[in-house]
């Protein structure tokens, strides 16, 4: 609902499209009027542009739409916004709509699990060669969790297997039981500023490049150059952040068993 909240243009334009949708049924300005103890004529005023909502009504109608708690946040801060009787404090409130929409637009906000604070040296280290991120999968199997059983895997040296093994147990991500190397439930994810950013993705991308040279049916490879307007291609976005969420829903509920690659690029080429 946090997609629907930051495209609309005004915090009545957005309660007049939920109250719209089908998941609140027919009457559903009845009800509302009922659940804040109005007129339904007042909701109509309102909705049309004559009235405004106060704070106590805006609380109870975040409550009425079922928003969560960034829902009903950027939602209050819609109304302060909208309602604010100089240009000063219109432009305050819209600088913090315009920071909760930043930060939802970073991919992390949009995948789950558990992170963990760490350096951007160990950032740099980690992603600074492909085959750590790699390795790191690996020993989600149970049939990957010795340096021999890696080395046959993943036809890497056995240096570059002990280095990565050595790193990530360093890091937190494994640990040594024996002879055998075994994950820990953790990870970190790259904000846009950091600076191994890059190193991840160039990494992956020359990994994908290779594929092309090794035939594998269950491989998938899309590139496509597209002339379309930047609203098209904000929606396009969207829908890329939403299909990370279920794929990581997917990958959360999927057995352990192969190392893959999942590269996806948008951007605008020129400007």
């Amino acid at each position: 609902m946090i997609r629907i909240l930051t495209r609309a243009k005004s915090y009545k334009q957005f309660v007049n499209k939920m109250l719209e949708n089908p998941l609140f049924g027919r009457g559903a300005k009845t009800r509302l009027a009922e659940f804040l103890g109005v007129q339904g004529s007042f909701i109509s005023l309102v909705l049309s542009g004559k009235q405004e909502f106060s704070a106590d009504h805006s609380i109870k109608i975040a409550e009425f739409l079922k928003l969560d708690e960034t829902e009903t946040g950027f939602f209050m801060t819609m109304v302060q916004r909208d309602r604010a009787g100089t240009p000063k404090l219109k432009r305050y409130y819209q600088q913090q709509l315009d920071r909760t929409i930043k930060e939802q637009s970073e991919i992390k906000v949009h995948v789950q699990g558990k992170e963990v604070e760490t350096s951007e040296q160990d950032l740099s280290l980690y992603y600074g060669s492909w085959f750590h991120a790699a390795i790191h999968m690996a020993i989600h199997s149970a049939k990957h969790r010795t340096v021999a059983a890696l080395v046959a895997y993943t036809q890497l040296k056995e240096s570059q297997v002990r280095e990565s093994i050595d790193l990530l147990v360093r890091l937190g991500f494994a640990q040594f039981d024996k002879d055998t190397v075994v994950p820990i439930d953790r990870n970190f994810h790259l904000g846009k500023r950091s600076l191994a950013l890059r190193s991840h993705h160039t990494n992956w991308r020359n990994q994908a490049v290779r594929s092309l040279d090794d035939y594998h049916v269950d491989a998938l490879h899309y590139s496509l150059v597209l002339n379309i307007d930047s609203e098209t291609a904000m929606k396009i976005r969207e829908l890329l952040l939403e299909s990370f969420r279920k794929t990581h829903i997917l990958i959360g509920k999927a057995k352990i068993e192969n190392v893959y690659s999942l590269c996806v690029d948008l951007f605008q080429v020129f400007g």
